[in-house]
């Protein structure tokens, strides 16, 4: 499910993305579909229609909110999800060693071996990377915002802006044998190697 919030000559780009999906997959013998979304959700929407339609390969060509969002329909299904990195950042696919080019990314997708990974859950939300709350919740929140600036100075900023004016909070975290209440900046749950 592309993501079209990806500015100027999108509808070129949309086309674009689905004549490389269909180079790549369809001499692998898969019948593509491409589906766009267009607002926050719809890729978790029609992952869940695709799912119980029984689709078996969902290629969720994104950045991290679009993988989350595909990955949360899939998970726990029989149906497999593939990635197709396009973020600012794509922790998942760059812990799970997925090519950074589309058509590499396409070629795992459709011939790459299975495999299993765990899935966070953060009250009713699952994760499959890294989820945050306290500081960390309001830089990503600052982020998703339409116009903000992503990548590596985006966050920057971003850290810059809201940390003169964050105060840290109280928690109580339980988990595992391990319980911890106190004052925090922030509190980041990860399920990746990287962190």
């Amino acid at each position: 499910a592309p993501n079209p919030v990806a500015g100027a000559g999108r509808t070129s780009k949309l086309e674009a993305c689905s004549i490389l999906a269909r180079q790549v997959l369809v001499p692998l013998g898969y019948r593509t579909e491409v589906v766009v979304t267009a607002r926050p959700r719809d890729g978790h929407s029609q992952s869940v229609r695709a799912v119980a339609d029984g689709v078996e390969l969902l290629v969720a060509w994104g950045g991290d909110g679009t993988v989350n969002e595909v990955a949360s329909a899939v998970a726990f299904s029989s149906s497999t999800l593939a990635i197709v990195p396009a973020g600012s950042g794509n922790g998942l696919a760059r812990d799970l060693g997925v090519p950074l080019d589309p058509a590499g990314a396409l070629q795992v997708a459709g011939s790459g071996r299975d495999r299993r990974i765990d899935a966070g859950q953060l009250g009713d939300a699952l994760f499959f990377n890294v989820a945050g709350i306290g500081l960390d919740g309001v830089i990503a929140a600052r982020l998703a915002l339409p116009r903000a600036r992503r990548g590596l100075v985006g966050y920057v900023q971003a850290v810059c802006l809201e940390w003169p004016r964050y105060r840290p909070r109280r928690y109580l975290l339980r988990g595992d044998g391990v319980e911890y209440e106190g004052p925090a900046w922030f509190v980041a749950l990860a399920n990746s190697r990287q962190y």
